[in-house]
C-alpha cells in the first residue's frame, strides 16, 4: 500500500482537514521533514481481529520446530535454500 506524503510545513495550517481524511478514507498519511519520513498517522482500529485478519495465512507452520534449520549455500547465488518442509514467510501483499 502506498501510504500518501505531506510535509510538516504544508501539514500544519490544514492539519484538521488531513485528519478527516484519513479518518474518512482509511488510508495512512506519512509526515516528512526535509523530505525524510518523520511520522505516521493512521486510521485507528476498534477491533485488533482486523489487523489479525491481514495478516493470516503470511506466515506457514514450521514442521520440525526442536531440529536445527539445515541452510545449503551455494557460491553462485546469496540466497538460502532451506530444507523442504521447514518454514517460509509469505508476502502480505501481491
Amino acid at each position: 500500500m502506498t501510504s500518501a506524503r505531506i510535509s510538516k510545513t504544508k501539514l500544519k495550517p490544514r492539519l484538521l482537514e488531513y485528519l478527516r481524511k484519513v479518518q474518512s478514507s482509511g488510508k495512512e498519511l506519512v509526515i516528512t521533514e526535509r523530505g525524510r519520513p518523520v511520522l505516521k498517522i493512521v486510521p485507528y482500529r476498534e477491533k485488533p481481529s482486523e489487523v489479525i485478519k491481514a495478516l493470516r495465512g503470511s506466515v506457514t507452520k514450521y514442521q520440525a520446530p526442536l531440529k536445527p534449520v539445515h541452510v545449503r549455500w551455494s557460491t553462485k547465488s546469496t540466497r538460502a535454500c532451506p530444507p523442504p518442509g521447514h518454514w517460509h514467510i509469505r508476502p502480505l501483499l501481491g
